[in-house]
């Protein structure tokens, strides 16, 4: 069945919130869906919930047992669902985005800090460009064991070979994390998403499809897959 959204980016334009359902809690998600203004990074692609995000936030959750204490970046992490979501379920997230995004992402985790920390969950903001990552990636990010992502793949928005190498380099951190990457097979850009996997292979890497059982009942379509990214 398609999954249940709330993505608004055509009819609305002004900041709303939604809730969405996380086990047995309710977290609130505040979306900035306007467009950009002075050069700023936060635009109506990082200030929206997409169905991707949506899709593996919901699969996180029928992980919450293998998740719960567990460590983990997010990147691109927009308006923090995702994260903010995995602080629920009892995860210790890194949501990393441009520092202009980080300040939304910022508010949405604030506003979920008690359900978050009721839980034993932590959530933190820190910024993180994959065309610059820090000299200190290996040692800030060397215990974690999930890297996350939605909806990054797109040869129109983002250029793929910064992200395969960001992705590379966590892969190989001590823990070696496994990827979950939500993404939307979207109209024109299919061959985009061939041609990231093509790329994951030739660098050292390797993505296989969730099984369709496995997402959760109500969130999944034919249009949004998760990738299983991990080292060969």
């Amino acid at each position: 069945s398609k999954a249940t959204v709330s993505v608004l980016y055509c009819q609305q334009k002004m900041p709303f919130s939604s809730e969405y359902e996380v086990g047995h809690d309710t977290i609130e998600i505040e979306q900035r869906p306007e467009e950009a203004k002075d050069g700023s990074k936060l635009n109506g692609n990082s200030g929206t919930v997409w169905d991707a995000g949506l899709v593996l936030m919901k699969f996180m959750e029928t992980k919450h047992k293998e998740l719960k204490g567990k460590k983990a970046v997010e990147l691109g992490c927009g308006t923090g669902i995702v994260s903010v979501a995995g602080g629920v379920l009892g995860m210790e997230i890194v949501a990393t985005d441009y520092k202009d995004v980080l300040e939304l992402t910022e508010a949405n985790v604030v506003k979920n800090s008690d359900t978050i920390t009721s839980h034993n969950g932590k959530v933190t903001c820190s910024v993180l460009d994959w065309t610059e990552p820090p000299h200190n990636l290996t040692s800030t990010y060397s215990d974690i064991s999930y890297v996350l992502c939605s909806d990054l793949v797109h040869s129109g928005l983002y250029a793929d070979a910064p992200l395969i190498l960001l992705l590379k380099s966590l892969l190989s951190l001590p823990n070696k994390p496994v990827c979950w990457m939500s993404q939307e097979l979207r109209a024109g850009h299919v061959q985009d998403v061939k041609n990231f996997i093509a790329a994951l292979e030739s660098n050292g890497m390797k993505g296989a499809k969730v099984p369709d059982e496995e997402l959760h009942p109500n969130y999944k379509c034919d249009d949004i897959g998760i990738l299983k990214i991990t080292l060969k």
